[in-house]
């Protein structure tokens, strides 16, 4: 049930305004804002084996560091790992926060962490022995390689198009000869509470990477993750030379020959490596628990082809399983958004593999495969409204949760678009996950990992609007114990309430969204942002979000809708956007604020809209379709012009990719939006540009490959002939996503100032204000 938000009593302007120092009240929201786009103080956390040692990542003064606390004694040692850095030849002069990308002990005394996903380091529980295991610089290609001492070096052709040859042997050099350890910083073991506090003087930002992270190379063409941990090997740990494309890229090929993706065995104390078998794959290479290659991921131009290594051979995961042919592994534009089934990891037991499919059902659902009969088990988790995975988690093996003690899977994450959980196999770690859930009331309980005998468990707490904290649950106490708080400066009285919500539309459809409403509002009742996310297929799902935080702090209430085409919801959801797929969410989004001004107070006068990517293509859409409800539209990196976005191919990335053929994220817009040009230039916004009355803000990153920057340049250009109020802003150093954090503190100063302008209309000049109190009462 949602519950409705009541308005404080307080002291307005008669036009509405309340009253404020407005340059004070602007300084103090930037600084919010900064805060908000700060990186986490802690994001990643892990409980040895044996329940005696706690890891946790601190970021601090633009330096990362490790948190080794043994839990008996309480006693820390924090060891500095990478200092925030300047990526190379980015033409962007700010640092990009350091951060660990792996985090897990392999055994009782020895963690292994990853860091920025460039380089994999293991270091002892109290900091001693550190050692660089392997690093991108060391899987690189020969071709790569090659292109570093021979910068004229250039490929001919594609596909068996004429000379040169291309080798897929990785060079991985013995790296047993690097024995030199970092300086440790601290030199001494502190009390918990005095290394949390930092009193052991960390190097400063300017100081270079204590672990020497950032001196590896940049811009390789693999990078390396750790694929497994390999529990009956007490020295080694698997990692696979991963290809840097995603499931939507295009495989990175050279005459024909594939760049591949490698597995390497990795030794945690010497850090000597070496390849495993003579096995590769463009795309991902993804073994089962023993460490054996179990299956290949192809990226083809037009396919996605999953191969299943029987025990002798390779061969189609999908001739093994005749019984999914309506929903097969094999992944093209077309079934992408349809009917498709993909894996997730494998059990203990090599046979077993779990997937997610949505045969015969409207949603995905999780079960189990036995590899040998080709049979499904009786393992089903299913819900009749929300998809318990995505398309994109295809291999995520983390999703899967794995008992190292009892070495069999014992429950799934589940990435349904409502809070976060955990499908439990077994009875003992469902009784606790429950036990958790009652105590903590309204916080989202994940339980993250546990020792041998259970006694100590570590688990993740999470709120509505609360990055959470890492905790310790001491079963024989019946107690948590806080450990590490993610974002400390992000208390209550910093953040704005978010509250999930759904409700029941025309035509017997189901909408669900999240609304975060002001802490402080500027206007009684506060104006409106309809923020449309990106996608289509993405979705909004309830929890901290940096960008809707930032615009309640400003004083809108943010409504975020999962319009139809918003994935997680089951395919006929998705497929609600065939025809007038602008429409369609528009009016679902409008159709939300129509309920929600029922549920709590909403200024219905003052609503703007804005998104990213696709979402900024809806938000000018929106005030083109409706100028008499809108007010005002920031499109960040959106299309404008959909007939030249369908059929865009991507640019080459870095030396190490050529344009392909046609691309298959081209060919998944295509096979969703159809290719009928008139269609889709009459749902253009470029194409309506003279009849948009409202204000426009457009924001593009310079470097956007999924969005070229021309989209907004063209859209401005329209807009300005027109005669309408258009600002533009262009980001010279950022792509599509994952922008810097002065970057998006920038860009929403921005946003707010425009919106000042435009919304609360700040820029005009009014007399001597006269000062009356609230009149609680309904909106005229």
């Amino acid at each position: 049930m949602l519950v409705s938000l009541c308005r404080k009593p307080g002291w307005i302007l008669a036009a509405g305004l309340v009253v404020l120092p407005l340059a004070a009240a602007e300084d103090a929201t930037a600084a919010r804002i900064a805060r908000l786009f700060a990186p986490f103080r802690t994001d990643a956390a892990s409980l040895s084996p044996d329940g005696k040692h706690l890891a946790y990542s601190l970021h601090e003064n633009g330096t990362l560091a490790l948190m080794l606390v043994a839990l008996g004694p309480n006693k820390a040692r924090q060891v500095a790992v990478s200092a925030d850095y300047v990526e190379p030849m980015s033409g962007n002069k700010e640092k990009l926060p350091s951060r660990l990308t792996y985090l897990r002990w392999k055994s009782a005394t020895r963690l292994v962490f990853s860091v920025d996903d460039n380089i994999i380091w293991a270091i002892n529980a109290d900091g001693t022995e550190p050692r660089r295991l392997i690093a991108a610089r060391d899987v690189r290609t020969d071709w790569q390689e090659k292109r570093e001492r021979n910068p004229g070096l250039t490929r001919e052709g594609r596909g068996g198009g004429g000379g040169g040859q291309f080798s897929r042997r990785p060079n991985t050099p013995d790296m047993a000869a690097d024995t030199t350890p970092p300086t440790d910083p601290l030199g001494g073991s502190l009390s918990e509470e005095d290394a949390a506090a930092g009193v052991a003087g960390l190097p400063s930002a300017d100081t270079a990477d204590v672990f020497g992270a950032f001196a590896l190379a940049w811009n390789t063409d693999r990078h390396p993750v750790v694929a497994e941990l390999l529990e009956d090997d007490p020295d080694n740990i698997l990692v696979e030379a991963r290809s840097n494309t995603g499931l939507l890229d295009d495989a990175v090929t050279l005459n024909g020959a594939e760049m591949s993706a490698t597995l390497f065995r990795v030794n945690v104390r010497t850090g000597r490596s070496k390849p495993v078998e003579d096995i590769d794959a463009a795309g991902r290479l993804v073994p089962d628990r023993s460490g054996q290659p179990r299956l290949a991921l192809h990226f083809f131009n037009t396919e996605r082809r999953l191969d299943y290594f029987t025990g002798k051979r390779w061969q189609q995961l999908d001739a093994a399983v005749p019984a999914l042919a309506a929903a097969p592994f094999r992944l093209t534009p077309e079934n992408f958004l349809g009917r498709h089934s993909f894996p997730l990891g494998f059990d203990r037991d090599t046979q077993r593999l779990y997937f997610a499919s949505n045969a015969d059902r409207d949603t995905y659902g999780i079960y189990c495969l036995n590899l040998q009969t080709g049979l499904r088990t009786d393992l089903a988790i299913e819900h009749q409204r929300l998809d318990l995975a995505d398309p994109g988690d295809a291999l995520r093996t983390e999703q899967l949760v794995y008992d190292r003690a009892g070495k069999k899977v014992v429950g799934v994450r589940m990435n349904a678009p409502a809070w976060p959980t955990t499908a439990w196999f077994d009875p003992e770690l469902n009784a606790v996950q429950q036990s958790l859930e009652r105590g903590a009331q309204k916080s989202v309980v994940q339980i993250l990992e546990w020792d041998a005998k259970r006694e100590n468990i570590l688990v993740h707490l999470a709120g509505e609007n609360d990055p959470g904290a890492f905790m310790i649950f001491r079963r024989a106490e019946a107690k948590l114990q806080e450990r590490a708080r993610c974002a400390p400066e992000l208390t209550p009285e910093v953040l704005n309430r978010s509250l999930p919500f759904s409700f029941d539309a025309s035509a017997g459809r189901r909408l669900s969204g999240v609304v975060t409403y002001p802490r402080s509002p500027r206007l009684t009742p506060p104006p409106v942002l309809i923020y449309f996310h990106d996608g289509p297929w993405g979705r909004d799902v309830p929890g901290f979000n940096r960008g809707a935080q930032a615009l309640a702090t400003m004083g809108f209430a943010v409504v975020q809708v999962n319009y139809r085409g918003s994935g997680g919801f089951g395919l006929q959801h998705l497929a609600g956007t065939k025809t007038d797929f602008d429409r369609a969410a528009v009016d679902d989004a409008l159709a939300a604020l129509d309920f929600l001004a029922g549920q709590m107070p909403l200024s219905r006068r003052l609503v703007a809209a804005l998104g990213t990517g696709y979402g900024g293509y809806l938000a000018l859409r929106a005030v083109q379709l409706h100028p008499e409800k809108l007010r005002a539209a920031v499109a960040l990196n959106a299309p404008t012009d959909l007939p030249v976005w369908i059929n865009q191919q991507p640019e080459a990335s870095t030396e190490v990719s050529l344009p392909a053929p046609d691309s298959f994220r081209t060919a998944v817009r295509r096979a969703l939006f159809g290719t009928q040009s008139a269609q889709l230039k009459a749902m253009s916004p470029l194409t309506h540009a003279a009849t948009v009355k409202a204000p426009v803000l457009l924001i593009h990153g310079a470097k956007d490959q999924i969005v070229p920057p021309t989209h907004s340049l063209r859209m401005r250009n329209a807009l300005q002939k027109a005669g309408a109020t258009v600002s533009h802003l262009e980001l010279p150093s950022e792509g599509h996503a994952n922008w810097r954090p002065n970057t998006s503190t920038r860009v929403f100063r921005e946003i707010e100032m425009f919106l000042n302008e435009h919304i609360y209309n700040y820029a005009v000049r009014t007399g001597e204000p006269t000062v009356v109190p609230e009149k609680i009462g309904p909106e005229k």
